[in-house]
């Protein structure tokens, strides 16, 4: 199996987002969520035009640059700096580094995921993602094709230089699309059940306080598969299921029908709407 992941990387990716969003939908349809407050031919478009845009972006066209890229790092890293010899290389299985590999990834994931919070320009292209005014799992997807590209060649260098295994970067992305699948689902999950998972994964509950549209809530819940470092970092926030249920979903702007068309949503990051100060989030992280 991880013989074929390794040799066809982009079919994996590919045949894992379609699987993954078929799943979830199919879930929130089964718990009689998946119509319930917004038309679904309203946001499905431009979600499943950008799934579609960055599956193939990351597949065909970074990847192959990536690859070059990551290779001449750990030249560096070789030629340079003693402690960075990869993980790969050393005797042990690459089995043995995948949880601390995931870490690493999760956690270079929450500092980009805050600083797209944070800084203006990122903060343009990550509104992307928050605009959805409804999330199931085509929103886990729904991200600029220019953050993806962004978020690559800011986080590969501290990946390749902590010498993350390559099957590690294989099976994590595979994994990773289940989950961020999972946690966009529209369905939420009993308190009794949310509250101990939360402490490690990002549940749906957990992520759905991250999608509304009050900034406090916006700025926190930064996880996207795992919770641990929002616990560690404070900026964890849990609410009951009968709260997360009355609360608006995306953005005080974009929120029209047109703005979340194809072209809206590539044309968004120029929006207008970004200058005025009582609407620039990045601002404001209370």
């Amino acid at each position: 199996m991880s013989d074929y992941l390794f040799h066809n990387p982009q079919l994996a990716l590919i045949a894992g987002t379609i699987i993954s969003m078929m799943l979830f939908l199919l879930w929130d349809d089964i718990n009689k969520r998946s119509g319930a407050d917004q038309k679904i031919q309203t946001r499905w478009p431009g979600n499943l035009f950008l799934a579609a845009l960055n599956t193939l972006l990351v597949a065909y066209a970074l990847e192959p640059v990536l690859i070059p890229f990551s290779r001449m790092i750990e030249q560096f890293a070789f030629d340079t700096l003693s402690w960075a010899a990869p993980l790969s290389q050393t005797r042990y299985h690459w089995i043995y580094y995948f949880i601390p590999g995931v870490l690493v990834y999760e956690f270079i994931d929450y500092v980009l995921h805050r600083f797209a919070h944070r800084l203006p320009w990122l903060w343009r292209l990550h509104a992307v993602h928050h605009s959805d005014t409804r999330v199931d799992a085509t929103t886990a997807h729904r991200h600029h094709p220019l953050e993806v590209i962004v978020n690559s060649f800011l986080g590969t260098p501290f990946l390749v230089l902590l010498g993350v295994p390559i099957m590690v970067a294989i099976w994590h992305p595979l994994i990773r699309m289940l989950l961020i699948a999972f946690n966009h689902s529209n369905t939420l999950l009993p308190d009794y059940l949310d509250k101990p998972l939360s402490y490690i994964v990002a549940t749906p509950n957990f992520h759905r306080v991250h999608h509304f549209s009050e900034r406090q809530y916006t700025n926190s819940n930064y996880g996207t598969i795992i919770s641990i470092y929002d616990h560690l970092f404070g900026s964890a926030r849990f609410l009951s299921k009968a709260e997360l249920e009355i609360r608006e979903l995306g953005l005080e702007y974009f929120r029209e029908d047109k703005e979340n068309k194809p072209l809206g949503l590539l044309a968004s990051p120029l929006s207008t709407a970004f200058n005025s100060s009582d609407r620039v989030r990045t601002t404001n992280n209370n």
